[in-house]
């Protein structure tokens, strides 16, 4: 063994022994030094302490999830808390962004995950997978477009002090949602947790629906977190489960079934102007009925043609005409704005939320 590899060897032992010290000293530092920042901030006007509270509330359950549980259980507390705990969220002043307690609790279960990583790099690795490369490779990106935005800005554009907050966060909210995709298909390879999840989501789902329709005050808890393309995965997650998991009894796909045609008429019935809540809804059902049974896939779309055909007047006036009227077509002019952003700025782009200024 050459001395290089003697030293290096030894250096690493010391390392170890030293390391338990070190991260205790590192914790009560932080610790220090957070309550020193939070005192600063607290005795000013620029940021409101219900912030902190948000912070401090996701941070705490995340300690705690991890610390007396599994990193598993600590992914199915971020889904939860995603569901129900999310009507708790605090804009800061000036930058219009949201923080919410499963952020929090999402970037801290993944500062644990991602220090085992520098800590038992030896013993740490990521599970094959395809995705893993195209993340990475996006991460950097992203990273990359931040400083190529913020140097590369037309020095006549008027930028808030408060953007650079804006962009950071967006950079951050950028990164981190790719890399808890990683955490998750790493950890979660027992199919039981993805079982869990599933049934979660049906759960968040029929809460969600009876909380509107009977417009009861729980619907509070869940509207926050029960927007964007909640609808989407939902109706998918129920609708696969009824079709493809035999192992459940008939009355329970049934309830499943009664699940998604709830979710249907919601979405598609009374909330026609909604495209982007039905259209991705109903594209999920037809994907899956046609992987389930071809068949059925046909008799779907037969069926779909003869509604369409019969009240095809009803259906134009209720989509099409209705959208017009409520200026939906404005989203095809901001897209047109987008690309004609991306054909100014071709590689790295603006930067993270770049295009707000």
């Amino acid at each position: 063994m050459s001395i290089v590899a003697i030293w290096r060897e030894g250096l690493e032992r010391r390392f170890l022994r030293w390391l338990p010290i070190l991260l205790q000293a590192g914790v009560v530092l932080g610790l220090i030094g957070a309550a020193f920042v939070s005192g600063m901030i607290l005795t000013s006007d620029r940021l409101d302490p219900e912030l902190l509270l948000v912070a401090a509330l996701g941070g705490l359950a995340a300690v705690i999830g991890y610390r007396v549980s599994s990193i598993e259980r600590s992914i199915i507390g971020i889904a939860l808390a995603a569901g129900l705990l999310n009507f708790f969220a605090i804009v800061p002043p000036g930058t219009q962004s949201r923080l919410v307690v499963s952020l929090v609790l999402a970037m801290v279960v993944m500062g644990y995950w991602l220090l085992g990583f520098i800590i038992n790099k030896h013993q740490e690795r990521l599970l094959p997978s395809p995705i893993n490369r195209p993340i990475w490779i996006f991460v950097i990106i992203s990273i990359v477009a931040y400083g190529w935005g913020v140097v590369l800005r037309d020095p006549l554009v008027y930028v808030p002090g408060s953007f650079v907050v804006t962009q950071a966060a967006a950079l951050l909210v950028n990164i981190l949602l790719p890399l808890l995709a990683l955490l998750v298909s790493n950890k979660l390879v027992d199919l039981k947790w993805w079982r869990t999840l599933a049934w979660i989501m049906v759960g968040l789902g029929a809460f969600h629906f009876v909380s509107v329709e009977l417009n009861l005050p729980t619907q509070q808890l869940i509207s926050n977190g029960s927007r964007g393309l909640f609808t989407a995965w939902v109706t998918g997650i129920a609708y696969a489960l009824a079709l493809f998991d035999e192992e459940q009894p008939l009355w329970r796909r049934g309830l499943l079934l009664v699940l998604v045609a709830a979710f249907l008429y919601q979405s598609m019935i009374k909330n026609t102007l909604w495209l982007s809540g039905w259209i991705p809804t109903l594209i999920i059902c037809v994907v899956v009925t046609f992987y389930r049974s071809k068949k059925l896939f046909a008799l779907g779309v037969l069926v779909g043609l003869v509604i369409l055909a019969i009240n095809a007047g009803t259906i134009y006036e209720r989509v099409v005409v209705a959208n017009v009227d409520e200026g939906g077509t404005e989203r095809l002019e901001i897209w047109s704005m987008n690309l004609a952003h991306v054909a100014k700025h071709p590689f790295f782009g603006m930067g993270p939320a770049g295009y707000a200024v």
